[in-house]
């Protein structure tokens, strides 16, 4: 019974790197952030109206679930908040870093650690039978 909670805990750890993992990979090339706080406006010197304001920005994932926003006018101006929150993009405008091929190299390790510990116990058992039987 410990031994199927450690396998369903471990198949949830694995998952929950991995959710956490491919967020971090998002990246959006452009996207205006629509932004409600007058204070911010100001401080990122932005033309508001109403205490709003636009940041047209470049848009990456974090591991910790928030997003960085990055100046494109190359004032190197960026700010991180959680949630995504009111932000308008072309779709064709997200991508993932590194591509297809670290989306599938993710895919790969995800299915390779989540088959690691019933793999080992396997291997375990496969060895108990070879030394236990008469040479």
């Amino acid at each position: 019974m410990i031994k199927l909670v450690l396998y369903f805990s471990w198949q949830i750890l694995v998952l929950w790197v991995a959710i956490h993992a491919g967020f971090a990979l998002q990246v959006i090339e452009k996207a205006d952030v629509l932004i409600g706080d007058a204070g911010l406006c100001q401080t990122l010197e932005l033309p508001s109206s109403n205490g709003h304001c636009r940041f047209t920005a470049k848009a990456e994932g974090n591991l910790d679930k928030t997003w960085t926003y990055t100046a494109l006018n190359g004032s190197g101006v960026s700010f991180t908040r959680e949630g995504f929150g009111a932000v308008l993009y072309d779709p064709k405008a997200w991508r993932m870093k590194g591509g297809v091929l670290a989306v599938a190299a993710l895919c790969l390790i995800v299915l390779v650690l989540s088959g690691l510990p019933p793999g080992v116990e396997l291997w375990r058992r496969s060895r108990r039978r070879h030394q236990a039987a008469p040479s």
